[in-house]
Formats: C-alpha cells, sequence, structure tokens
C-alpha cells in the first residue's frame, strides 16, 4: 500500500509459515507544508468550507480532520503551493487539470463556494505546518 502525496510507493509483502525473517519497517516520510497564502478568512467562512470540502473534494482528497482507512490517490490539498492557489479556480471550476484527473466542478461549485473551500484547506495548511 502506498501513498503518492508523500511519496511513498506501494510494496508487497509475501509470508512464509514458520519464518523468522524480520518485516521490514517502513520509512514515514512527512511532508512540509508550503508557504500559504496571507488571506484572512472569517470563522463562518472556513466553517462553510469545511462542509463544502468534505461533500466535494474528501472522497478523492481525503478528510482533513476526520480518521480515514482509505488510501487517497489524489493530492493532499493542504500541500498546494501559491501556483495552485493562484490557479484554484481555474483548476476546480474550469477543469485546467482535466487531463490529469481533476474533474471540472463547474456545474457544482460557485466561485464563492470555491473561495470558502480554499478558505478550509488554507486555514487547515496553516494548523498542519505550526504542527510540524
Amino acid at each position: 500500500n502506498g501513498n503518492r502525496t508523500i511519496d511513498l510507493g506501494g510494496s508487497v509483502v509475501v509470508l512464509k509459515l514458520d519464518s523468522e525473517a524480520p518485516l521490514p519497517t517502513a520509512t514515514i516520510v512527512q511532508a512540509e507544508v508550503p508557504e500559504q497564502p496571507d488571506d484572512e478568512y472569517s470563522e463562518q467562512l472556513v466553517t462553510q468550507g469545511n462542509e463544502l470540502y468534505h461533500a466535494q473534494c474528501a472522497s478523492c482528497h481525503g478528510g482533513i480532520g476526520i480518521p480515514n482507512e482509505i488510501a487517497i490517490t489524489a493530492p493532499e490539498l493542504r500541500l498546494m503551493t501559491l501556483g495552485t492557489h493562484a490557479d484554484f479556480e481555474n483548476i476546480v471550476i474550469r477543469g485546467a487539470r482535466a487531463e490529469r484527473g481533476m474533474p471540472d466542478f463547474e456545474d457544482a461549485l460557485s466561485s464563492a463556494q470555491l473561495e470558502a473551500i480554499r478558505a478550509f484547506i488554507v486555514t487547515q495548511a496553516r494548523q498542519l505546518r505550526e504542527d510540524q
């Protein structure tokens, strides 16, 4: 099982009955949170973003603050760079990364709702960065 958001490849474990060989221990890689936008967000906007994120984004990008046993394949959004933040609406609403598997949400999200999601992600990224 791997996690491409933090560059862990997959692995296969083969077991043999009555074997005494030790199992290898996986190295845990902690991704560093990049610099985040300086924008200020209201608590109400972040709360709305939390609800929208978990309704629209979490099934692919993983829940934030919610334990999840399912490995995600889409990028961890708290690790977005400033460049990705600047292009966020183009990516999410207009489908700029459709060829990479990120569909457009033009019919599902307004620009205001997208900004609420971004407020939530940035707030969570800042918290993760502080925790590191």
